[in-house]
């Protein structure tokens, strides 16, 4: 089950998280550039620029530093560990604020944000994967802040002025001059297949089980397509192809035995559904209208019935459903960073999360009526993953800003005083699945791009598991 949730009061609107240096970007060291070198107001930050440094990390945190220079980025990102005193490949940097307009591609500054990439574009060896995975983070980050689709109209190279449809989109559509900017930069060695695959396909594995000793679980595959992954007295060997272009990670629910419902984005940023059932098999794709900017989330809390919730084009959280038959989306406003989460506890209870603009976790909840927003606390940077294995039972898990598996439970009428750390490297948000009283799985993609899960049987956690390399 996919969980996010709503932000909408003035509370909502602070960037409070600082726990590993950037108020911004959990995963990013705070080391800003000269004080004043950047924009405090702007038109918007409507996409975001890939730059390569023509150089090397360290010196060009420094460069940035020096006031001296008239230049700045907000985050840069290092390309590998070419000597022992060196960062680690990956390694990012912030040094603007994201609410302020770096002075990195001229005129399209005051419209954009962007990251520097240590290297040379002449050398594809400066291009490790550990980059690409560390700047898709920040591309999908900034995205999911800034409310902007993550294509190739929005995520450009610096050289991107050499392209007559981006030219003309860019004219058309984000209120620039496209032809300011004289740059290659970062170059025909930047893989951008491969680093839009990461954009947008770094969502959270989807798990539901629909019966004791039962778990499916779904990703993107690098090709684009829904994978299918069970477990049944032991893991099936490889990943079912579902075929299907999407974005991101899909959601699971299911309100029966042998009944799977699964909802995932489209390459077009609509909402569409696949249904098994174990008499017929596997349907095709049924599109949804409407344009969504997160992954969905959905729950079942009966038979035949579904709520399906998603970030709307103005950031608000969107929600639709169906109970024989299917009801638009509606919206119930506020705006959220990312997607949302929901479990259900029983008939008609809804319990949705998502992340405020200042990185904590929020709850709504609807029972005969939408309840307040209130806020869980913590610092994130994924979306959530939640559900329940009985009444007034609910528990949520997210990614910390140092990439760790955190856990928060309500039970007894009340929230746990504070979240759990399970450790852990992340490279995505996590899910979960419950076929029992006092069981959890949790999947998550690890920092070697391999999934894992982590499993809760009322007496303790286990470890991480792999389930081998992502497909």
């Amino acid at each position: 089950m996919k969980h996010h949730q709503l932000l909408g009061s003035a509370a909502f609107v602070a960037a409070v998280c600082v726990a590993s240096g950037s108020a911004d970007y959990g995963p990013a060291i705070w080391d800003p550039a000269c004080s004043g070198h950047w924009y405090t107001s702007g038109s918007g930050h409507k996409f975001h620029v890939i730059h390569d440094m023509e150089g090397y990390y360290a010196s060009t945190i420094s460069y940035f530093k020096n006031c001296n220079t008239t230049a700045s980025v907000h985050y840069c990102v290092n390309g590998k560990a070419d000597a022992s005193s060196d960062a680690a490949a990956g390694e990012v940097t912030q040094m603007v604020s994201e609410s302020y307009y770096a002075w990195h591609a001229r005129c399209w500054n005051t419209h954009c944000t962007g990251t520097e990439h240590e290297g040379f574009a002449s050398n594809p060896a400066w291009y490790t994967e550990a980059m690409y995975q560390s700047s898709a983070g920040i591309t999908r980050h900034v995205s999911d802040r800034f409310n902007w689709p993550e294509d190739r109209n929005h995520v450009v190279g610096h050289g991107e002025g050499q392209n007559s449809a981006w030219r003309t989109y860019a004219s058309a559509n984000l209120g620039i001059d496209p032809t300011c900017n004289s740059h290659t930069d970062p170059g025909p060695n930047w893989n951008w297949s491969h680093y839009m695959g990461l954009v947008q396909g770094g969502g959270t594995p989807g798990a539901v089980s629909w019966a004791s000793g039962r778990i499916d679980t779904f990703t993107r595959g690098a090709d684009g397509a829904l994978k299918h992954k069970w477990y049944s007295a032991g893991w099936s060997s490889g990943w079912e192809d579902l075929g299907g272009g999407i974005i991101g990670g899909p959601a699971a629910a299911s309100w029966g035995a042998g009944h799977l419902d699964v909802f995932v984005r489209g390459t077009d940023s609509a909402i569409y559904q696949k249904t098994y059932d174990a008499g017929s098999g596997w349907s095709g794709f049924t599109r949804f209208a409407g344009t969504m900017t997160s992954d969905p989330a959905v729950v079942a809390w009966g038979v035949n019935r579904l709520d399906v919730f998603a970030r709307g084009t103005d950031g608000s959280l969107q929600h639709m459903w169906f109970d024989g038959t299917w009801h638009p989306w509606q919206s119930l406003g506020g705006t959220i960073i990312g997607g949302p989460t929901v479990s259900s506890w029983g008939a008609g209870r809804l319990d949705v999360f998502a992340r405020g603009g200042n990185s904590e976790c929020y709850h709504i909840y609807y029972d005969a009526g939408w309840g307040p927003w209130t806020s869980l606390a913590g610092g994130f940077n994924s979306d959530f993953g939640a559900v329940s294995w009985g009444p007034g039972r609910i528990d949520v898990f997210g990614r910390g800003t140092s990439n760790e598996l955190y856990h928060k439970y309500f039970s007894g009428g009340a929230w746990a005083a504070s979240w759990e750390n399970l450790g852990g490297g992340l490279l995505s948000g996590p899910d979960v699945s419950t076929w029992g009283v006092n069981r959890l799985d949790v999947f998550i993609r690890g920092n070697n791009n391999a999934l894992y899960t982590k499993y809760w049987d009322g007496t303790g956690w286990s470890g991480y598991n792999s389930l081998g390399a992502m497909p």
